[in-house]
């Protein structure tokens, strides 16, 4: 009798720890899945990351633009103060 009363203790232990494995994993399965949320679209995401990635390359496509309209401005300012050297007072 004793023996059997100590099997359906260790049959319920082993029951408990598989309980406690099972409820673990859920736990950080649950975890892991809040961090992948906000990851992806919390204020610091991905998304945020990709929409910074397309506005520094459109930044720089209009510096290359504006640094070529400068240069222009610059050509023509040189060749109006060329033909007037009594431009400065």
């Amino acid at each position: 009798m004793d023996n059997t009363l100590y099997d359906e203790l260790k049959d319920y232990n082993q029951g408990n720890q598989n309980r406690q494995k099972l409820l673990t994993y859920v736990i950080a399965t649950m975890l892991f899945g809040l961090y992948i949320g906000i990851l992806f679209y919390g204020s610091n995401s991905i998304n945020v990351l990709i929409g910074l990635s397309d506005k520094e390359e459109l930044l720089n496509k209009e510096i290359v633009r504006l640094k070529k309209e400068n240069s222009k401005l610059q050509q023509k300012y040189f060749d109006l103060v060329s033909l007037n050297p009594e431009g400065k007072n």
